[in-house]
């Protein structure tokens, strides 16, 4: 299964979610350096339309990706959904989308309440896509 985190605007919140579901014991403070030196390293120059890369694998083996446009997310996801039927993708792709706006001020990790609240949100979307997962998945 491919498992698309995505945030309207800015493609840190989704990577804070995809670190957090292949490192289910990353703590807040990890996740924010951890997230600006990734995207350091993989974000195309200037400000793609669409930011879609693969993290990485998750223990049960399904693909982790960050993912960001100006569309909302109900959009990107069933195109995904769509091309992931087309390539005859068996698991099929999962789209999580983080509910809340973003500011990139929030990049820096200074540890505010917004910061804690936006952590305690990615933490819930985390579990909300894990539980889905073993929806689909079944016994």
């Amino acid at each position: 299964m491919i498992i698309v985190y995505y945030s309207r605007g800015s493609p840190f919140p989704a990577l804070l979610a995809s670190l957090k579901h292949c490192r289910p014991a990353l703590r807040a403070e990890q996740a924010w350096p951890a997230a600006a030196e990734w995207l350091d390293r993989n974000r195309p120059p200037g400000s793609p339309a669409l930011f879609l890369k693969k993290y990485a694998e998750s223990e049960a083996g399904d693909i982790v990706c960050p993912a960001s446009a100006a569309v909302p997310g109900e959009l990107l996801g069933r195109t995904l959904q769509g091309l992931g039927g087309l390539l005859g993708e068996s698991g099929g792709v999962l789209t999580a989308c983080y509910p809340l706006s973003w500011s990139r001020r929030w990049e820096q990790g200074s540890g505010s309440g917004r910061e804690r609240a936006c952590w305690r949100e990615i933490e819930a979307l985390v579990e909300r896509t894990r539980l889905r997962i073993e929806l689909i998945r079944g016994p």
